[in-house]
Formats: C-alpha cells, structure tokens, sequence
C-alpha cells in the first residue's frame, strides 16, 4: 500500500499548488506583522561564487526590498568537494565567466581571488 499512496503525495509536495499555498500564507503572515522579507546569505572567505554574490547584494537588497544577513564560512566539511583541485579551477573559470556576463569584478586567476579574499577576511 505504501507504494501504491508515495508517488501521489510526493506529487502533492512538490506541486505548483501547494507552493503557491504556502507562499500565499507566508506572504499574508509577513504583511500581517509588517516583517520586511529575509535573505540569508552564507559567504566562504575564498570561494570566487562568494566573492561575486557580495557585489550583487546591493542590487538584490534594492531590487527585492529585502533585509540581507551574511553569514562567514571559513572551513567547509571536506566530503562536500570530493575533488577539491577540480572543482577550485572550475569554479575560478565559472566565476570569470559570470563576471563578464553579469558585468561584475573578477581577479585573473586563482591565487588572486585566495589572496583577495584572505586579506578581505583579514581585515574583517
């Protein structure tokens, strides 16, 4: 029976309806206590995603009306990047790209966004 109930209340989860539900309800609570919408952000000192979502945090705050809090990452749990080498120069190469694309500031290489953001967090 188990089998037979999971695919249509996991339909029900994941539908557009009930998204928009709760949106609704979560919206209409917010006015209600007159709360100014949140955004959390985590930030890791030498990631290069990290170092272009803090120049597009302004226009996010303006454009949404949002209250942002950052939060600092220094160590991340080893198990989350498997291929640590790999996924730093793809990153760095990812990052560039979206730079350009978004008209955002991206140091050349690898060692300057791990040098900029340790004298970043240094002096932080």
């Amino acid at each position: 029976m188990k089998k037979s109930i999971q695919p249509y209340v996991l339909q029900l989860i994941s539908s557009n309806t009930l998204r928009s539900i709760k949106r609704a309800y979560y919206t209409c609570a917010r006015l209600f206590t007159r709360d100014v919408p949140k955004l959390e952000v985590f930030i890791k000192v030498d990631d290069p995603y990290s170092l272009l979502l803090v120049q597009a945090l302004p226009k996010l705050e303006e454009k949404y009306r949002v209250t942002i809090t950052a939060r600092v990452i220094i160590n991340s749990d080893p198990v989350m990047f498997p291929e640590l080498a790999m996924w730093n120069q793809h990153s760095v190469n990812d990052a560039m790209h979206l730079a350009n694309v978004y008209r955002l500031q991206f140091p050349c290489s690898a060692t300057g966004v791990t040098h900029q953001a340790r004298s970043v967090f240094t002096a932080s």
